[in-house]
């Protein structure tokens, strides 16, 4: 299991051909950075997180997180410029890695009612 210590949950994907899910997970800074990437952010700090997904046994058709297959992290450098590491896993040899930080800012933040 993946704890995000004090990063909060941003958003969530789904990837039905790969058998995957995902979840990111920032802080305030992150957020800034997703809604303009072009910005510098001085302590924006993003984890993604996918999982293998598996058949829920409590209910028919449903999915639900399974294997962990790796955590992503981006954070901002001294410089400013993004850095990006993988903290678990692997990910796809194909994806470069600026392949996939472009992936991981073009999520977009969910919004949950007030």
């Amino acid at each position: 299991m993946f704890d995000p210590g004090d990063l909060k949950f941003i958003s969530s994907s789904f990837n039905p051909d790969l058998q995957t899910m995902s979840a990111l997970y920032g802080n305030n800074d992150a957020l800034s950075l997703l809604a303009d990437p072009k910005h510098e952010q001085q302590q924006a700090s993003l984890k993604l997180v996918t999982y293998k997904m598996q058949d829920d046994p409590n209910y028919f058709g449903s999915k639900v997180n399974g294997e962990l297959i790796s955590v992503e992290h981006i954070s901002t450098g001294r410089n400013g410029k993004l850095e990006y590491r993988v903290l678990f896993g692997q990910t796809p040899a194909s994806d470069s890695k600026e392949h996939r930080i472009s992936l991981i800012l073009d999520y977009q933040p969910v919004r949950f009612p007030q």
